[in-house]
């Protein structure tokens, strides 16, 4: 008997210390990964070992292009000594430092400008763009990188490209820049086209880049051409104008069978000659599309614009953006654009001479209008919603 007890004692014995080594596994094993997981974030976290290497290496380069400017310029001070810097000496000596393909330099004016004049100029290295004046002071300001230079928050980019979908396509033309006030626009000092919007707050975020342009559908092939950076959030900045007619360019009445029955006094969409609806135009072109759609009238005809805009897709999405009709003050806005920036060549962009608003106008004689553009003599103007004028659509990005 006592021999049976002795190895139920051993026996017992065994399963305790069987248990504590189980229990002390599973804690090294939590332990572990704990540690693996700290390890982890140390490595590759917002603030670890992996991404400080890269801000670091990023920082090593920045300064080094700094440093090479600054040699650069420093070089041309001492080949004009008590001169300041000319334009040959600057041009001569950025090539030295960063070779002839690398180096373009230009007034602030015009970034392509030709070498003469007494600056300031810039030149936009890999890392960065410097502003170089005369003295050899260099400012510098906007980084750059594949995708352009960072866009400046307090410069106008009223007639640039604008890429919608990053493709590095124009999609429209920039005709309003809500980074800056607009307090006193007027197209052509006409007193029935004037237009203003404010300055927002907590815009997107875009980047510039220069260079040929493969649609020359408007202005220049070299301008400048405006993408919103990937990730961006934010109001929208821009109000852009499509490059070409809406439906082939062919002529669309406004709302014929109203022609002499539209209300004048249809909340914010009937609007006298001096009423400022810049950034209605989307709001306007929903309305009237769902006007149209509620009409009950056998006699509505199909050649309405907000019959063939919705049929092509709900406020024409496209670029993954919805495009609307503009409002008067958007027309004259843009008009106003292509007046300054263009120099009137409204024929050499593509454009004819009349446009249809989604803004209503007042009733004349009876007759219900809707406000148009004038290219032609540079205006905006009242007509009948039973007459054809021709579809350009906005955007916003």
């Amino acid at each position: 008997m006592r021999e049976k007890k002795k190895i139920k004692l051993k026996m017992k014995g065994r399963n305790e210390n069987k248990g504590i080594t189980l229990i002390a596994l599973v804690i090294t094993i939590i332990v572990l990964l704990i540690l693996a997981a700290v390890s982890i974030a140390t490595l590759t976290g917002e603030n670890g070992i992996l991404s400080k290497a890269s801000s670091a290496t990023d920082n090593t380069k920045d300064a080094e292009e700094d440093e090479r400017v600054k040699l650069a310029v420093a070089t041309a001070l001492s080949d004009n000594l008590g001169e300041g810097l000319t334009t040959e000496t600057l041009k001569g000596s950025l090539e030295n430092e960063f070779g002839k393909d690398k180096v373009v330099l230009g007034t602030n004016e015009d970034e392509n400008a030709t070498f003469i004049g007494d600056g300031p100029w810039t030149f936009k290295g890999e890392r960065d763009t410097y502003t170089i004046e005369k003295t050899g002071k260099i400012t510098t300001g906007g980084s750059t990188s594949e995708d352009g230079q960072e866009a400046d928050e307090t410069a106008s980019y009223v007639g640039c490209y604008a890429d919608l979908d990053g493709n590095k396509e124009p999609d429209g033309i920039i005709y309003a820049d809500l980074a800056v006030d607009k307090s006193d626009g007027q197209w052509n000092s006409d007193k029935d086209s004037k237009y203003s919007y404010e300055k927002k707050d907590e815009l997107k975020k875009y980047t510039v880049s220069e260079g040929e342009v493969t649609s020359n559908k408007f202005g220049d092939k070299s301008a400048k051409m405006i993408t919103a950076k990937s990730g961006t959030s934010g109001n929208d900045r821009f109000y852009v104008m499509a490059l070409e007619d809406f439906d082939s360019g062919n002529a669309h009445s406004w709302y014929k069978s109203k022609s002499g029955s539209l209300p004048t006094g249809e909340g914010s969409m009937a609007v006298g000659s001096l009423v400022n609806d810049f950034g209605q135009g989307k709001t306007n072109t929903e309305y009237w599309i769902g006007k149209w759609n509620e009409d009950k009238d056998e006699g509505k005809n199909s050649n309405d614009i907000w019959k063939i805009v919705q049929d092509n897709g709900k406020l024409t999405k496209k670029y993954g953006k919805e495009w609307f009709v503009p409002s008067k003050a958007e027309w004259s806005a843009f008009g106003d654009m292509v007046w300054t920036k263009f120099d009137k060549d409204y024929t050499g962009l593509g454009l004819k001479i009349y446009y249809w608003s989604s803004s209503q106008g007042n009733s004349i004689a009876g007759r219900s209008q809707a406000w148009y553009t004038v290219f032609v003599a540079g205006y905006m103007r009242a007509y009948d919603v039973d007459g054809t004028n021709r579809v350009r659509l906005s955007a916003t990005f």
